[in-house]
């Protein structure tokens, strides 16, 4: 009885400890401003966008070198601390932009500008996919694809929980430079791809989908110059893409820099974004409740 006893207190101690564990960049209290997110100072002001493990403890990012090159990176939460970072095993000698990994934690995509073997000579941007499997990422695959990889630029993917793909193109059936699309998963392939239309793409660049699936929303960037700086980001309800449907990000994240690539981390209690003020490039986090956006509208 006893050893019955122990075996469910174990247990409950267990599941309690789980229930209080934090991500590494969990918060104290609720913040009203965004605040920096530094995990290795030898990188600060250097990142483009990011993104996490399921559990949080490895960021993936993309870093700009001093000759504007762009390469994927990451770094590891360990004893406490963030390891040094370093340039991924499927980096390329070519331009690497936009990580993001899914839901499971088994795929990462990213945007490349690396050769194909029947075109060498390609410099358009493509989505690409590694897998991970017993702790390591495979080989880079091409999404062999049509729907997606056009002649065009095609980059900045997120996956949401279904396998569907959002991805930004300048393909020449869009409304602006860079448009978003939506490429729809049937368990096998991408079967569908649609522009998501003139509301939430307008005649300038719109990028750095983000979807938040718990919450039925789209987070995006845009050019359009309807907030108070270069590019703001923006927000609607994915099953409602309605010109007054589509909303901006109120001032705590969006001021008279440039502010992009909006990601919703781990967890669902921040988002993360970059913002650039004069020659200053930041990475920035803020508590999502407080940011004016409603994430819980009704499905």
């Amino acid at each position: 009885m006893k050893k019955l006893i122990l075996f469910f207190l174990t247990i409950l101690i267990s599941l309690n400890a789980q229930d209080k564990e934090k991500y590494p960049y969990d918060l104290e209290s609720v913040v009203f401003e965004p605040v920096e997110f530094i995990h290795d100072k030898n990188v600060k002001g250097k990142i483009n966008s990011l993104t996490f493990t399921p559990d949080g403890k490895e960021v993936y990012f993309s870093y700009i070198d001093e000759y504007r090159d762009v390469k994927i990176y990451f770094s590891k939460y360990e004893d406490g601390k963030w390891s040094e970072s370093k340039e991924v095993s499927f980096s390329s000698n070519r331009n690497d932009n936009n990580p993001f990994i899914s839901e499971d934690g088994k795929r990462l995509y990213f945007a490349s500008q690396r050769p194909l073997e029947y075109n060498p000579s390609k410099t358009d941007y493509d989505i690409w996919y590694v897998e991970r499997i017993d702790s390591v990422w495979g080989e880079p695959v091409r999404i062999n694809n049509r729907l997606v990889n056009s002649p065009d630029n095609e980059g900045t993917p997120v996956v949401d929980k279904n396998g569907n793909l959002y991805f930004s193109s300048s393909r020449k059936d869009g409304f602006g430079k860079n448009d978003i699309y939506l490429a729809r998963f049937d368990g096998t392939d991408f079967t569908d791809v649609v522009n998501l239309g003139p509301s939430v793409n307008s005649a300038f660049d719109d990028f750095y989908p983000m979807v938040d699936s718990e919450s039925n929303l789209l987070l995006f960037s845009s050019y359009r110059g309807e907030g108070n700086g270069l590019a703001e980001i923006y927000f609607a309800e994915l099953s409602n893409f309605s010109a007054e449907n589509i909303k901006v990000l109120n001032g705590i994240v969006n001021t008279d820099g440039y502010e992009y690539a909006p990601y919703l981390a781990p967890g669902n209690k921040y988002i993360f974004f970059t913002r650039i003020r004069g020659k200053e490039r930041k990475i920035l986090y803020i508590n999502k409740e407080v940011v004016g956006v409603n994430f819980n509208i009704e499905r």
